[in-house]
């Protein structure tokens, strides 16, 4: 017999699965039926009863159904719509509630605990206490009512499942949405306990996902409207979710709460439970990033700081777990994620099609066919919700769209530019500030609207350069309708205005349009600063290394927060602005504001841009930042070209000088070979 959640073989007469602690179904049904949702023991205790478990759709096989048929009308309140699953502790039946116009789920006790006291009060107490609490991340308990002595109660209907069975079925989630699922559970955890109730049975089996995957946390049954909870009712729980202090009997409190936040993390993050291996005393847990090596450190922390064992050295409140947790990402960044995992799904295909071919892997026609059916149903989705391309032909018709979408801007804004001035002198004065202020003001507008309509941003950057260039345009047109002097201020103001439409609206070309503003504008301001006149600073070019340098560092700062595809730009553009100019004054010292001589200054840029350019090579590999390692790559080149031609142009022969060039790039190449070769020795390890 095998588990009905993670398929692995069951040892004879086990009631629980030692590899994902679900419990075996004993229901008769087909063997691939999910087990119910309630899927980890629970510690006795004598006189209270444990949770009722959170039943989703669909666990089992209707039984006793024809009590409760569709159509049957309950307390005149109630129509049932259908049997929607059963647990150890009880039955949940979809029905739709005619005071409150919309559908519920009914829970009701099993009938041999229909008549027990103490269960019945349970039932009552999971009403009460749940009632208390009203958040989005929280499932909502309407009311509860009885019906021939069988008690029941109303909640919220959530269509989806749970977290257990997303688990199981997708192991590990990808960072954006674990991230996205972590701080919503914070966020609806910190609500309980802000309520003064703690609910000392979370696990997967207790959170329920909607079809937009947002959770909520569900199952009261075991929940206290109080700050402790002390003695053997302290032991209630799921042994795979409780804290040490909780097993030992001693008390559980909202930290004993945070530490089943910890192993829920964990599972998100990991794909696995911590403690699975079982053993007394309970081990401790092992680094996430073991499971995870991508993960990020400040989320490893946090979680291993949830899971300490001393309830004071966790964090006091779900709030502060919270922190740890970008807040929701941004659409292109779920975009982004999407991509990779389209991307990581057709690599897959391609490599397991060649290990079959060569032999390596035995995979029949039956799993291969699983597989199959489930990427087919994870591409279908990743392409419903997101602008993702499922091939290379698509990816190549998707840069042949943003090439288009760059020279639609370009020609757009050009043909309005040449538009005003074709009408400049047919129109008054006030016409023309009127025209020159409306203008940007409606561009930006049209930005706004088509970026609320539009995901994959083609004709949003239209829109937008199209508002930047009109705003340039404002500006230089203003300047000469009052006769008012050029200045670097200018840059400035188009620098901000571009940065802020590149960053809100996530394009890359109108950020690097506004970072080069800026730089012109730093470059002129320090030469002015220094008394000198701002449009002879724009021949300086050391003028430029402080927004090199600022965006280089903003590269570093925080890689994970930047939209996709902006940390590249970062760097490539903040390795120009400061290579650039190096190479610049390596050749053409006279420009430099070093009061050192020409030659002085040529030799010290020249050492200098080698040092730079083999650092910044040197980063690039090691981080495997490829625009780091091409723009070092280049500077260097051309810094070993130009010392060449100082060097011998004018006495050697040609053929002599471009050899010796060769020479040099092959001997580049060999050492770059065996630096290859031995990597790749290392990455083999030793030969079993």
């Amino acid at each position: 017999m095998n588990c009905t959640r993670c398929d692995r073989e069951l040892p004879s007469g086990a009631s629980v699965c030692p590899s994902c602690r679900a419990v075996v179904a004993t229901a008769p049904g087909p063997a691939h039926l999910p087990a119910p949702d309630d899927d980890s023991p629970t510690l006795p205790s004598t006189d209270r009863a444990r949770s009722l478990a959170s039943i989703r759709p669909g666990t089992l096989p209707a039984a006793n159904v024809e009590n409760l048929a569709p159509g049957t009308l309950l307390a005149s309140r109630y129509r049932i719509l259908g049997f929607a699953g059963r647990g150890a502790m009880g039955e949940v039946y979809r029905a739709e509630d005619r005071n409150l116009g919309q559908i519920v789920a009914l829970k009701f006790l099993p009938d041999e605990f229909a008549r027990d006291p103490d269960r019945r009060s349970r039932l009552l107490n999971e009403v009460r206490v749940a009632r208390q609490v009203s958040h989005p991340n929280v499932c909502r308990v309407h009311d509860a009512g009885e019906t021939e002595g069988r008690p029941f109660l109303s909640m919220e209907w959530v269509e989806g499942e749970n977290l257990a069975a997303l688990l199981a079925r997708r192991g590990r989630l990808a960072e954006e949405e674990a991230v996205r699922l972590a701080r919503h559970l914070c966020e609806g955890l910190a609500a309980v306990h802000e309520r003064g109730v703690l609910h000392r049975d979370l696990k997967p089996s207790n959170v329920l996902l909607d079809a937009r995957g947002i959770p909520r946390i569900a199952d009261f049954g075991l929940a206290e409207a109080a700050e402790v909870v002390r003695g053997r009712f302290a032991r209630e729980g799921t042994p795979d979710y409780m804290s040490p202090e909780q097993l030992a009997g001693a008390e559980a409190t909202a930290r004993s709460d945070v530490y089943a936040l910890g192993v829920l993390l964990y599972e998100i993050f990991t794909g696995r439970n911590p403690f699975s291996a079982g053993g007394s005393p309970r081990p401790a847990p092992a680094p996430p990033s073991r499971y995870a090596a991508d993960l990020a450190p400040e989320i490893e922390r946090t979680i291993l700081a949830c899971l300490n064992a001393d309830p004071a050295r966790r964090p006091p409140t779900a709030r502060q777990v919270a922190g740890a947790f970008p807040a929701e990402a941004t659409l292109a960044q779920v975009t982004s994620a999407a991509q990779q995992r389209a991307d990581r799904i057709v690599a897959f295909r391609a490599e397991l099609a060649e290990l079959r071919r060569a032999g390596v892997i035995l995979v029949d026609d039956q799993g291969l066919a699983a597989a199959e059916r489930y990427h087919q149903g994870v591409l279908r989705d990743l392409a419903s919700r997101h602008e993702v391309d499922l091939s290379e032909r698509g990816k190549q018709l998707s840069l042949g769209m943003r090439v288009a979408s760059l020279i639609a801007a370009l020609a757009l804004s050009a043909s309005v530019f040449y538009f005003f001035f074709a009408l400049w002198g047919r129109i008054p004065t006030p016409a023309q500030v009127a025209v020159l202020v409306a203008a940007p003001l409606a561009a930006l507008a049209a930005t706004s609207a088509i970026a609320r309509r539009e995901t994959a941003r083609y004709f949003t950057g239209i829109a937008a350069l199209l508002a930047w260039g009109c705003f340039v345009l404002n500006l230089v047109a203003l300047a000469a309708v009052f006769n008012l002097p050029s200045a670097a201020g200018g840059f400035f103001a188009w620098g901000v205005f571009g940065l802020l439409l590149g960053y809100g609206y996530r394009v890359r070309i109108l950020f690097v349009l506004g970072a080069l503003s800026l730089a012109i504008y730093v470059a002129s301001a320090l030469y002015s600063w220094a008394g000198g006149s701002a449009t002879e600073g724009l021949a300086r070019p050391e003028g430029l290394f402080p927004v090199a340098a600022a965006l280089l560092l903003l590269a570093l700062a925080e890689p994970r927060r930047h939209p996709p595809g902006f940390s590249a730009a970062y760097r490539l553009l903040g390795s120009i602005l400061l290579l650039g100019p190096i190479v610049l004054l390596a050749e053409f010292g006279s420009l430099s504001y070093l009061p050192l001589g020409r030659t002085k200054v040529e030799v010290l840029y020249q050492v200098g841009g080698f040092v730079v350019s083999a650092a910044l090579i040197a980063v690039g590999v090691a981080r495997r930042r490829r625009p780091l390692v091409y723009s070092g790559t280049t500077a260097f080149v051309l810094l070993l070209l130009l010392k060449f031609v100082d060097w011998w142009w004018e006495w050697m022969p040609r053929y002599l000088f471009f050899l010796i060039v060769a020479l040099s790039a092959v001997a580049a190449l060999l050492a770059l070979r065996r630096l290859r070769a031995a990597s790749a020795v290392a990455l083999e390890g030793p030969a079993s």
